[in-house]
């Protein structure tokens, strides 16, 4: 069943990106939810996608920034959306899309903005902790993952090595090994945010709070249309909504659970002294 809804995904994807190539260009989004991976982008994007005002892409995560997409050009990124005279016709003022790794990839902050100069950005982050252990249960569901959690973070120096000079000095070099394997240093959110407030002006990134926007969806959704000047919008507040992502970390151990807060600590302070704000991680 699974193999079957993956076959028919991809099919519907390329049936539109078909659409679009024949309708003429698509427009340029007008906003990237650039991550983090495994923060609730997907839930996130579902909700902003339902807005009236938001013409929504043909997938939610294009990966053309951060795979070898990137190579055929602006025209084929274009296929992934509507086109402008669509937007119109639908009363839509904007379209985007949400590729999480966009926050994490060594060359997002070059390549993204420099083909959308006009584009805003959403981050959404959560618990680092949390976030480390959904994205290798995530992996290890998925059949990527052989090592448990404690031993993959163990080895994740190893893993990872140099690939993000690699990844730098050769922008063909494939990122796989590096975002698959960085389960810690995708939770240090101040090094990522810190290229992309060198990269974009920072009155066009939006960060937002996971668990602010799990416990309160139209709060988030608020700030995100006053960002993006979007007409206001009651939203829907469905389950999906708040609990896609759920509670993974509960079956961490202790001591692997408290090596994390401490690891994290720091990073946490500074994330926090870069956005000027209180982040409600790891206090009790």
């Amino acid at each position: 069943m699974a193999s079957l809804t993956a076959a028919l995904r991809s099919r519907r994807a390329k049936l539109g990106r078909t659409v679009a190539k024949l309708r003429g260009n698509g427009a340029l989004p007008g906003f990237v939810v650039i991550g983090a991976q495994r923060c609730g982008t997907t839930s996130y994007f579902a909700l902003l996608s339902k807005h009236p005002s938001v013409g929504v892409p043909f997938r939610k995560e294009i990966h053309f920034f951060d795979r070898d997409l990137y190579d055929r050009g602006e025209r084929f990124y274009r296929s992934f959306f509507p086109s402008p005279e669509r937007l119109r016709a639908r009363g839509e003022l904007l379209t985007g899309e949400a590729t999480p790794d966009y926050l994490f990839h060594p060359l997002g902050a070059q390549r993204v903005p420099a083909m959308l100069p006009d584009a805003r950005f959403l981050v959404l982050l959560r618990d680092p902790v949390v976030r480390a252990w959904s994205h290798h249960a995530l992996h290890a569901t998925r059949g990527r993952e052989a090592l448990s959690f404690e031993d993959a973070i163990d080895a994740e120096p190893e893993r990872v090595g140099r690939e993000r000079e690699r990844i730098l000095s050769d922008p063909a070099y494939p990122a796989t090994t590096y975002l698959r394997y960085s389960y810690l240093g995708r939770g240090d959110y101040a090094q990522q945010l810190r290229e992309w407030f060198g990269a974009v002006p920072r009155e066009r990134i939006l960060v937002q709070v996971s668990e602010e926007f799990f416990a309160d969806p139209r709060g988030a959704l608020r700030e995100v249309e006053t960002f993006l000047e979007l007409p206001a919008w009651e939203a829907p507040t469905d389950a999906e909504h708040r609990h896609a992502i759920g509670g993974a970390s509960a079956e961490m151990r202790p001591e692997t659970r408290e090596r994390l807060r401490e690891h994290f600590a720091p990073r946490i302070r500074e994330t926090e002294e870069l956005l000027g704000r209180k982040l409600p991680w790891g206090r009790n």
